[in-house]
């Protein structure tokens, strides 16, 4: 029997994240988007761009929301930006991976030749590297210096 009737009815809430747990959970967001991303090249690099328009689209949005809600545009700026530019960045060099199947099949049909050699591959993969490693870089601003900055606003 609990000693206080508020404790038989307690909800199990989650203490506050640490910066790891927080950390597991951005990447892994990022991650996924990454992935869906490299899922376009399925569909020739279309998939991939109508993500990147989603993602800029609800960035956009949010953005407006917290305009409208009173926060000023400093304010918005110091939140977003250390983290966002590498973010979005990332996403581009993912998606413009997932866009090689486009430029695949395009030079097929207008030059006639099959384009995947060990240049383009290697382009490709320093493509994903290089967009992986930003959006690495993104998730740990994001973990750490993003979460100082808003306490430094409360």
């Amino acid at each position: 029997m609990p000693d206080h009737p508020s404790e038989s009815n307690a909800l199990p809430i989650r203490g506050f994240l640490d910066g790891y747990d927080e950390w597991e959970l951005i990447i892994g967001a990022n991650i996924r988007v990454c992935v869906n991303l490299l899922i376009g090249l399925l569909s020739l690099g279309y998939m991939s761009m109508l993500n990147l328009a989603w993602i800029g689209l609800s960035f956009g949005w949010a953005v407006q929301s917290a305009i409208e809600s009173g926060m000023s545009s400093h304010k918005l700026a110091a939140l977003t930006l250390p983290h966002g530019l590498l973010e979005l960045g990332g996403f581009a060099m993912v998606a413009a991976v997932g866009c090689e199947g486009f430029a695949f099949v395009y030079r097929k049909l207008r030059f006639d030749v099959w384009s995947f050699g060990c240049d383009r591959l290697s382009l490709n993969l320093r493509r994903l590297t290089a967009g992986l490693c930003l959006v690495l870089a993104a998730s740990i601003v994001e973990t750490y210096i993003t979460g100082q900055i808003a306490a430094r606003f409360n």
